[in-house]
């Protein structure tokens, strides 16, 4: 633009001898130029869309996300959790005396894997103290400690050779449940089966995905029966079965180098190195810290249809830039070209003018990044997730049945446990009735309420 003003004066002078005009002319090439709007285009379209993104429930960590969401074309899911409600319940027990019952509840209150907060909270009230030793976690196997001097197992078939329990575990499976096996030394002494629900719009959500388009692959250490149960559920057909914690980045490698762009989502701390590895790591809201941490995208309302907002949001972003930019280099391009003197006399423009004409570009370049904010996600509640009063300022009630108060002390705890979540006004639990009613104005997230409750050491019906 400099070099543009000089040049402008020169050939000024030359033609018409004036050096007020030519000076003029020069200055106005300087003042018109907007380098602002290009500096503007993207960072303040950048903004608006983590901001919009922030308010539809999608924290987005950095620029870079928005651009590579828009591309992606493979999409890794974990199950548990992401897939399902992450709530898996006991639905089975056989041969489990109360000592057993002991033995899983001290043996699972060490374990962080998903399945252990269930079966803690089921087998609770058979928490007698004993000293464990050399407890153990075995990768993509299960857990083992020493109580008693007997060496207990908790894990998947990989524990036994024994016939008639890899047949039930077979045969369990097939129904969607995992089937855990209890040993006493070399000998299985009872077994336990989860289930975990399939969420309802996990189901839209891998449709909306073929819509568009995108491989959809289910990653998860569950045995080939329960994964490919999961899997007829919600329509995916390539499933990785029987995968190790450690496995997992491997394999969201092996799709990057094969398939391209590719997201990984997922909640817990087994998908934290997935999450890193994959040019896309999207962690659902309830899942752990270290998950979170490791994502570049965060969805609070725990919803996978939110994965198509994110897309959405992307490619309207992209467009946007792309629009602030063909405005900048349009509207400089035009100006300076008439400030230049080149159409004197019949088109000139003066400073003054020009600085107005500089500021209108700049606020133009705003006004198009801010129609971001017009930007309408789609929105997807769960069933009984999300009630909203119907009238402001009224006070509704939602009653939730609790397991496992028996004392005051523990109606205490799942009170302050409600109470942490945003718009609940009050919380009565009730030992005689097992239960807990809430107050709250406006909307009231049941599932964050419920999440605050299991993590209080306390079970909802």
């Amino acid at each position: 633009i400099l070099g543009i003003a000089l040049i402008t004066f020169i050939v000024n002078m030359l033609i018409h001898s004036n050096f007020e005009l030519a000076f003029r002319f020069s200055v106005t090439v300087v003042v018109i130029a907007c380098p602002c709007a290009l500096g503007l285009a993207t960072p303040v379209a950048i903004m608006v869309s983590t901001g919009k993104g922030a308010e539809s429930g999608l924290l987005i960590k950095n620029a870079e996300i928005l651009e590579h969401a828009k591309s992606i074309n493979t999409v890794i899911l974990d199950k548990t959790g992401t897939i399902t409600n992450g709530y898996p319940k006991v639905v089975r027990e056989e041969n489990l005396t109360d000592e057993i019952k002991n033995v899983i509840y001290l043996l699972e209150s060490k374990s962080e894997h998903p399945l252990a907060n269930s079966l803690k909270n089921h087998f609770k009230n058979y928490n007698k103290e004993l000293e464990i030793k050399d407890y153990q976690r075995i990768d993509g196997t299960g857990i083992k400690g020493t109580i008693n001097g007997h060496t207990y197992f908790i894990g998947n078939a990989s524990i036994t050779n024994e016939k008639k329990y890899l047949d039930k575990i077979d045969e369990y499976g097939k129904k969607g449940e995992t089937t855990l096996l209890i040993k006493d030394n070399d000998q299985v002494v009872g077994l336990v089966s989860l289930k975990d629900e399939v969420k309802e719009s996990s189901v839209k959500a891998i449709k909306e995905f073929k819509k568009r388009g995108i491989k959809v692959v289910m990653l998860t250490g569950d045995n080939e029966n329960v994964a490919k149960s999961i899997a007829n559920e919600v329509s995916i057909d390539e499933v990785i079965y029987n995968v190790k914690p450690t496995e997992k980045a491997m394999y969201v490698e092996k799709y990057k180098n094969k398939d391209g762009l590719v997201a990984m989502i997922g909640d817990g701390v087994n998908d934290a190195l997935a999450l890193t590895v994959a040019d896309l790591g999207i962690a659902i809201g309830a899942g752990t810290d270290v998950a979170q941490e490791s994502a570049d995208i965060i969805l609070q309302r725990n919803n996978l249809l939110d994965v198509t907002n994110v897309i959405r949001l992307s490619k309207r972003t992209l467009f946007t830039i792309k629009l602030c930019l063909f405005w900048a280099f349009f509207y400089n391009l035009v100006c300076v070209v008439i400030s230049t003197g080149m159409f004197y006399p019949n088109l000139s423009i003066n400073p003054m003018i020009g600085s107005i004409a500089m500021s209108l570009s700049s606020v133009s370049v705003v006004l198009t990044a801010l129609t971001i904010n017009l930007f309408k996600p789609y929105k997807y509640e769960e069933k009984n997730i999300i009630e909203e009063s119907k009238e402001e300022n009224t006070i509704m009630e939602k009653t939730l049945n609790v397991e496992g108060m028996m004392c005051m002390h523990c109606k205490k705890h799942v009170e302050e446990a409600c109470l942490k979540v945003e718009n609940v006004t009050k919380a009565e639990a009730s030992l005689e009735n097992k239960n807990v009613v809430i107050s709250y104005e406006g909307i009231l997230d049941v599932e964050k309420v419920k999440k605050n409750i299991t993590e209080a050491g306390y079970e909802v019906k």
